[in-house]
């Protein structure tokens, strides 16, 4: 989009209920929530991949835990930590081998791993 049809916002983030994979055949799936994300032609990709973490997979990651009996008090033993294959746009790598992002994603349960040609 561009500055006239997104005048506020770099990115805008909508949840919708049942937009899953499968969402359609299974009732249970069909509550989960799925997202669209709309973004400004300029707009840097680190703002989405900052939501993207905080808001969809580290919650996601812990919910998925408890549902199959995992419950943590602190950190997250490393054989139990998630392993997130990513793409390796320029800016996720950038926020995802920073020291301070590595360190909030291991106290999260997950181990970020790049994909790409660029890593």
């Amino acid at each position: 989009f561009t500055e006239n049809e997104m005048p506020k916002d770099e990115f805008i983030f909508h949840e919708v209920p049942g937009f899953v994979p499968g969402g359609h055949l299974n009732v249970e799936q069909g509550t989960q929530v799925g997202y669209v994300a709309f973004k400004r032609n300029n707009s840097k990709m680190n703002v989405f991949h900052q939501w993207y973490t905080n808001d969809v997979l580290v919650p996601s990651f812990h919910k998925l835990r408890q549902q199959h009996g995992f419950f943590s008090h602190g950190d997250i033993p490393e054989h139990e930590c998630a392993r997130v294959w990513s793409d390796s746009d320029m800016t996720n790598v950038k926020s995802s081998t920073s020291w301070e992002h590595m360190q909030q994603n291991i106290k999260s349960g997950l181990l970020f791993c790049l994909l790409g040609a660029k890593t």
